[in-house]
């Protein structure tokens, strides 16, 4: 009886062990955590009694989910924020899995993203009519509307990538640096970028061939601890994305169960 529980023991021990060497190496544990309320209350114009409002916008469908779903789903439970999510392409070139037409594709996309919004608890939200890789093309258009969109709306916060948009893609990378312009003009709210941590960079095996020239995400300032039941919901967001392959050379269940925190930075360098 000694035996068998030393055994267990050891067993238990060598499989903890494993599993905290994983977890160190997709999560940086050293950046400052960030307390979103005392975050957005600081930026915020709103008078204290009304909700903050927080706009999320990314390029295309998914990338919501994936760089931040975690912060939405938490701020979606608190009613001290009022949320809206905007999509500026409906994905129609992400036919890796569905060799689809743009029309096709799109059409799914924009189902896809509606149940992934539903999981994050969202239902404000827009899915724009921009083409999908053409983002840098449109520079005028996208900002015009991004204008009268943070006229309407009125935004504290606004949520999007990084100056590199993680990996590169120039959709990202435009859609960034148009809403950083417009900040520099008009610094009526506040931007937090989304980034990843530089071990997950090295580990993950992201699509850098859509990057037009190297270079790496910013740095992050701090990180989001999510907690399981919000990474849970993320997870299932992420599957309602089912016409694209986001788990990377990684299973979409191993990204999560060793991916416990989101990574962002106030910092865009030109």
């Amino acid at each position: 009886m000694f035996f068998f529980l030393l055994l267990i023991s050891i067993l238990i021990v060598i499989i903890l062990s494993v599993f905290i060497i994983i977890l160190r190496k997709y999560n940086n544990f050293n950046y400052s955590d960030l307390n979103i309320e005392k975050f957005i209350s600081d930026c915020s114009k709103n008078n204290k009694l009304l909700a903050h409002k927080v706009l999320f916008i990314y390029p295309h469908p998914d990338d919501e989910t994936m760089a931040t779903g975690g912060l939405i789903h938490k701020l979606s439970q608190n009613k001290k924020f009022k949320i809206k999510s905007i999509t500026v392409t409906s994905g129609q070139k992400g036919d890796e899995l569905l060799k689809l037409s743009p029309m096709e594709l799109s059409k799914i996309r924009k189902i896809e993203l509606a149940n992934a919004l539903n999981i994050l608890k969202i239902r404000d939200y827009e899915v724009w009519d921009f083409m999908d890789g053409n983002l840098k093309y449109e520079n005028r258009e996208l900002k015009l509307k991004l204008k009268k969109t943070f006229e309407d709306f009125k935004p504290d916060l606004v949520v999007t990538y990084e100056r590199f948009g993680i990996y590169g893609h120039p959709d990202h990378i435009a859609l960034s640096k148009a809403i950083n312009e417009i900040y520099i003009e008009s610094p009526t709210f506040k931007i937090i970028y989304s980034t990843i941590s530089p071990k997950a960079f090295k580990e993950k095996k992201l699509p850098l061939h859509m990057a037009e020239e190297k270079s790496y995400p910013e740095e992050p300032e701090y990180k989001l601890f999510i907690n399981p039941l919000n990474n849970f919901v993320k997870f299932k967001a992420a599957k309602a994305h089912k016409s694209q392959s986001l788990g990377g050379a990684n299973s979409l269940e191993l990204s999560f169960i060793f991916t416990w925190f989101e990574y962002f930075t106030t910092t865009y360098k030109k």
